[in-house]
């Protein structure tokens, strides 16, 4: 991804009124195309973890609910709202994530935290594999893709 200055910066706030952010920026354009032509000043890295042992899919159900709501990052590390949230639904392409990361913290608050905004462009649901990728909207600190997914293979959770 590359840097860019356009996030918001958050000072002293604890992020409960984020979702007024998914109003405000609703018009905002992606700021990478998936798939665009890149250079080598751009990062790009792929990494798999070895998660556990599911023998049953019961692992796996549990960790594919959880990451296609977004929630699998600490409330330390970052906060989010999102178009799903609201629908209470999984992620969907098309869904913006509203993303606080924190900085530094204290007494709850963020010193600063930024924000910024990314969207769902595509999302994989087959039987052993779920996922997703988001590309970043013009209101976002970075540019670029970022996907993730969790998959079942040989009765072993990876992610």
């Amino acid at each position: 991804m590359k840097f860019i200055k356009t996030a918001t910066l958050s000072w002293f706030n604890d992020g409960c009124c984020d979702v007024r952010y998914l109003d405000e920026w609703v018009n905002e354009p992606l700021s990478y195309a998936l798939g665009q032509p890149t250079d080598a000043s751009w990062h790009q890295d792929e990494h798999e973890v070895l998660l556990a042992h599911d023998p049953d899919g019961r692992l796996f159900e549990k960790a594919t609910a959880l990451l296609m709501r977004y929630k699998f990052y600490p409330e330390q590390v970052m906060s989010h709202v999102s178009d799903a949230d609201l629908a209470e639904r999984p992620l969907r392409v098309g869904d913006r994530i509203a993303q606080r990361i924190h900085i530094l913290r204290l007494w709850g608050r963020g010193l600063p935290d930024v924000i910024g905004m990314t969207e769902i462009v595509a999302v994989v649901d087959e039987s052993q594999r779920k996922g997703f990728t988001y590309a970043t909207v013009a209101t976002h600190a970075e540019m670029g893709e970022w996907s993730v997914a969790v998959a079942r293979r040989n009765g072993q959770l990876f992610l």
